[in-house]
Formats: C-alpha cells, structure tokens, sequence
C-alpha cells in the first residue's frame, strides 16, 4: 500500500521529475480534456499503451503501474457492465439467473467500452503525473496558479496521513488476523467493519492531535512551509515543444 500511494518514483532525478510542475500539471489537464472528447477509439489507446512505455522508461516498476491502474480499471468496467445491460435497443445475448432476466445491448456494449477507453486513457495522464512530479511540486504549482490555500493545506495534510492511518489499519488487521479474525465470511466481514469503525476513530483523534500540535508552534498557513517556483529552464522550454506537439496530435486525431 506505501508503494501504491507513496510518490517516491516522483523523488528520483531524471528527465521527467526535471520538468516544471506547472507545464506538466497544465499539459496533462489539456490532454485529458482532449481525451474526453475524442471521438476515436484510436486515441486513448495510444495513450494506454504510450504512458506505461514512458514509466517503464524512467524504471518505474510494472507491478506498481498495475497497482495503481486497478482501482479505476474496477469503475471502468463496471461502468461497462451497466452500460451493456441498460443502455440500448438491439440485444445480442440474454443472461438469466433464477428469475432475474439481464439483455445486453450491442449499443451499451459500444458505448461501455469507448467510455471505458476514456476512463483509463485519463487515468494514464494522471499516472504519468503523478510518478513525474511530487506532491510539494504540485502544490507548489497549485499555489503559483492562486489555487485556494486551505485546498492546497487539505491536500498537504491529508496526504502527509495516509501513511500514518495505514499503519494504524495494518496494525488492527494483524492483530484482527492472529485473533482469527478472517477465517469465516460472516466474521471477516465483522472484522472489516470493527476495523473501518476504529480507523474513523483514529482518524478524527489524528486530526485534534495534529491541530493543537500545528497550533501551539504558531502554523498560520501553507506559504510558509512550500517553496516559491523557479523559473523556467532551457529543459522546459524543449518540454513544452514536445507537450506541444502531443497536444496537436491528440487533437488532430480527435
């Protein structure tokens, strides 16, 4: 779970973390926008199949590439599901479980999967973000382009406790597993519940402990604890001519 919300891959030096947040931030927010609006399947496959090359580039892990890919690839296709079974007029085949009826539609089914392209085409753009630029770059760009600063103080914080309420969670689940906790379904879905209920818990306690704590140091607010951004460098500019030229691409082929 570290690796899979941990931005260590963004900390390393190479030719992508090099780039300015700013530039990525915004290219990849246009890119999605063209994504979505795409009326080919051609161009989010590209894309699925382009930011997974760029990462294993810059030695990105496949495992984690998956990892984090399989959360959103979930939603797409059970988006794809209920598409295919509500959606349309023209049933190719019918499933019948006891008394229930379910009819697929050849239009649900089309519509699914287009829908289930653009899900994780823009889920790659975000990937590829996301393993390219660390968390204090980005709120740091978020910051230059006068995002609220008690949004980018959420972000900041409920970040920085993810790792804390992980291990909080692991700690309950081991002692939950030793107990015999999960050995029956009925009693691992107890467990499941207890655990969630004491992790709410430690959650709210987490966030009156860190207040007082940010208070009585004198914490004000999050400028002074993010850098200002640096100007931009001659790596940049070469960045912006690629991102440039993507861009073009996506929205020729759209």
């Amino acid at each position: 779970m570290n690796d899979i919300f941990s931005d260590y891959f963004a900390q390393r030096d190479n030719f992508l973390t090099r780039i300015d947040a700013r530039l990525k931030a915004v290219f990849v927010i246009m890119a999605i926008i063209l994504t979505l609006f795409s009326q080919r399947v051609f161009v989010p496959w590209c894309i699925i199949l382009l930011v997974p090359a760029i990462l294993l580039s810059i030695k990105v892990p496949v495992k984690i590439i998956i990892h984090r890919i399989c959360a959103p690839l979930g939603i797409a296709l059970s988006i794809l599901c209920i598409q295919t079974f509500y959606h349309g007029g023209t049933p190719i085949w019918r499933l019948h479980i006891g008394v229930l009826s379910l009819t697929a539609y050849a239009e649900g089914l089309r519509y699914g999967y287009a829908m289930v392209l653009r899900i994780m085409a823009s889920t790659s753009w975000v990937l590829f973000l996301s393993m390219t630029t660390s968390l204090p770059k980005l709120l740091e760009a978020g910051l230059w382009f006068k995002l609220p600063p008690a949004w980018i103080e959420v972000c900041f914080l409920t970040y920085r406790y993810i790792f804390v309420l992980l291990e909080d969670a692991k700690t309950v689940f081991d002692a939950q597993k030793v107990r015999l906790g999960y050995t029956a379904p009925f009693r691992s879905l107890r467990s499941l519940g207890v655990l969630a209920g004491t992790i709410v818990i430690k959650a709210y306690d987490q966030s009156i402990a860190t207040y007082e704590a940010m208070m009585l140091r004198g914490y004000k607010n999050i400028n002074q604890d993010l850098a200002p951004m640096e100007r931009l460098k001659t790596a940049d500019v070469l960045a912006v001519f690629i991102f440039g030229l993507i861009l073009i691409a996506l929205a020729l082929n759209s």
